[in-house]
């Protein structure tokens, strides 16, 4: 399975950015994320967070070759082990080409319908989702987000993509969370969200078997969408 990263940012954050980058290469993820950049046309950063958020997914939804998408914010680190756990992940592991799939690697403190902790993997009940930290969203799935937005609405992008998503499949966490919020406040102008159960070291007790996921190899790219 080919996953390619994609990243939103703002030109001002670029020193975060790439704290952001470097700290997901030390993750084990060598290929760099495609990096889309705010139209500052919209005057409200809620406003500019949604039209990004939503001109990304446009952008993945063309990409041809990506059967799932690592969709990430500008400032968050990564577990030592990010890419082997991921590899690992049984969830990941298990889907199939042409299902949905929609999957955050924070967790902000939503509320589960049931947990798995040996599949390392729990359901969330989809009023409680928030958080687009670090998402996996299969290719339909990312179709459907980029041909329908605007059949939900709702004033923050997290919302909408987990509304989005509870339609068409499960939304799953990963336990422990992978990814860990930076900073003390949004830049975006919504609630800091921050994810107690991050562990930096983790490592998945299945990671010595993981050989079913891979990245794009290439170069860097940067879009202002």
């Amino acid at each position: 399975m080919l996953i390619r990263a994609y990243m939103i940012s703002c030109p001002a954050r670029e020193e975060l950015r790439a704290a952001t980058i470097a700290s997901l290469k030390a993750g084990g993820w060598l290929e760099a994320p495609v990096v889309c950049l705010e139209d500052r046309q919209w005057e409200l950063p809620l406003h500019r967070h949604m039209a990004l958020v939503r001109s990304a997914l446009e952008l993945a939804r063309r990409d041809a070759q990506a059967q799932m998408i690592l969709f990430l914010e500008d400032d968050v680190i990564f577990n030592r082990h990010f890419r082997q756990n991921l590899e690992a992940w049984q969830p990941l592991r298990a889907h199939r080409p042409g299902d949905h799939f929609f999957a955050s690697l924070f967790n902000p403190g939503v509320r589960f319908l049931r947990s798995d902790l040996p599949r390392a993997c729990a359901e969330a009940k989809p009023d409680s989702v928030c958080g687009s930290q670090a998402l996996l969203i299969a290719r339909r799935t990312v179709q459907f987000f980029a041909t329908c937005w605007g059949s939900y609405s709702a004033f923050n992008a997290d919302i909408k993509l987990a509304r989005l998503a509870a339609k068409l499949c499960p939304i799953l966490f990963h336990q422990p969370s992978l990814v860990q919020h930076v900073g003390k406040e949004s830049c975006w102008g919504g609630p800091f969200l921050d994810a107690r159960d991050f562990e930096a070291e983790w490592l998945s007790p299945a990671c010595s078997g993981a050989v079913a996921v891979r990245c794009h190899t290439g170069s860097a790219n940067l879009a202002k969408v």
